[in-house]
């Protein structure tokens, strides 16, 4: 799956439902920029840690609790789909 067809959706609809569309805007942008990727241009590395930076957020780590280092795995794994 292409890094940005699995970053809109995959990744994105999942902080929709827990956060809302704001904040899921904010934790990817902040996560991005801590990842040193750009959402609008992803190749595979800048996905990967992209996801890693999402994984490693306490509002989501909050929020999802244990699941979210499998979640992460997941996420990693829609790029050989």
């Amino acid at each position: 799956m292409d890094p940005k067809v699995a970053l809109e959706t995959r990744v994105k609809p999942k902080f929709v439902d827990l956060f809302g569309d704001a904040m899921a805007n904010q934790i990817i942008t902040g996560s991005a920029k801590k990842a040193g990727a750009n959402p609008a241009s992803l190749d595979e590395a800048g996905y990967r840690k992209l996801v890693e930076a999402i994984g490693a957020d306490p509002k989501f780590t909050g929020m999802v609790g244990k699941k979210a280092a499998i979640t992460v795995l997941a996420w990693k794994g829609d790029l050989a789909k």
